[in-house]
């Protein structure tokens, strides 16, 4: 009897096991999985993948400025509402906005955000937080700025609602044809942590000629494979039972899934160039912000002292303001 008891006990503790790490399994994919991507600019422009929980899987800054203020910073894993009060934190420190603007100086102070996210629910809750986060940092720091909400417009295609992300990544459009949403956003993702340690100045000669012979014809190829799969699919509706449809279907998958991968090697080999020539300069990045952040440094006291006396009812005019 003793010996069953046992046995059922070890039973259960291999079960609680195997639930853990099934369990643990689950839950990093779904922190792995691309839901949304917003798009934060000052004068700095980083651009953000978030998992379903708003938390921060991979960012890519897009120009020099965004790589001095955030290069360091350690921001996958964050929840996005720490990443823009960071942004917006330290776009003041580094004097990337007029701390003595005023309420006349309405475009002087103003952190643009694009959202573009799988369904509404996540886009309404992504511009709340993002609003609520970028005002109370300038209202505490008494400072007219505000956010402001790049509104998307209706897009026919997915092609079109991603066009801009795309093209900050040097991406074509073709490499996004005919996936659905999710697996967009996973390129997006996987295209912006392999360009996350490369020079925003650098990003241009993804498109220099003496490269993209190489790559664009593999793109070019990836389209035509795709465009075949879609009519070939479209004949199998009405005639299923054509094995001869099957067969090159089939065929043109595996093709397409070897062009596909060529490319990417192709993109990592020289992505690994571009790194490796950003490395010296993204190593000085620190003391760029040091200096910075120095010199500003005066002028943000002075602000400081100056709004001291009546503090509350500057606060109480920026948040009157922010709401206009």
């Amino acid at each position: 009897m003793k010996m069953k008891n046992k046995l059922i006990s070890i039973v259960l503790v291999i079960l609680l096991l195997s639930g853990g790490v099934v369990l643990a399994s689950v839950l990093n994919k779904r922190n792995e999985t691309a839901t949304s991507t917003i798009i934060l600019s000052l004068n700095p422009i980083v651009q953000c993948v978030l998992n379903s929980s708003n938390n921060v899987i991979t960012c890519n800054y897009l120009n020099e400025d965004a790589e001095i203020l955030l290069y360091n910073q350690k921001l996958e894993g964050k929840d996005i509402s720490q990443v823009v009060k960071l942004f917006t934190e330290l776009s003041i420190k580094a004097g990337y906005v007029n701390c003595n603007s005023t309420a006349d100086d309405n475009g002087t102070n103003v952190v643009e955000f694009q959202i573009f996210a799988k369904d509404d629910n996540s886009y309404s809750r992504l511009k709340e937080k993002m609003t609520e986060q970028i005002n109370s940092v300038f209202s505490e720091k008494l400072i007219y700025g505000k956010a402001r909400l790049v509104e998307n417009v209706e897009y026919d295609t997915l092609l079109e609602k991603y066009n801009t992300i795309a093209d900050n990544l040097r991406m074509d459009l073709v490499e996004l044809d005919n996936l659905t949403e999710p697996e967009i956003l996973t390129m997006l993702k996987e295209r912006s942590r392999n360009l996350k340690k490369v020079r925003a100045g650098l990003l241009s000669l993804l498109e220099e000629e003496n490269l993209n012979n190489a790559i664009k014809a593999l793109i070019t190829q990836v389209g035509d494979l795709k465009q075949l799969i879609t009519e070939i699919n479209y004949e199998l509706e009405s005639n299923s039972a054509s094995q001869v449809l099957v067969t090159q279907l089939t065929n043109l998958q595996i093709q397409l899934t070897n062009v596909e991968d060529q490319l990417q090697q192709k993109y990592n080999e020289y992505i690994l160039q571009l790194q490796t020539q950003s490395e010296e300069y993204l190593n000085t990045v620190t003391d760029l912000l040091a200096e910075k952040i120095n010199d500003y440094k005066e002028t943000l006291e002075e602000h400081n002292v100056s709004v001291e006396e009546n503090a509350q009812l500057v606060k109480d005019d920026i948040e009157t303001w922010q709401n206009q």
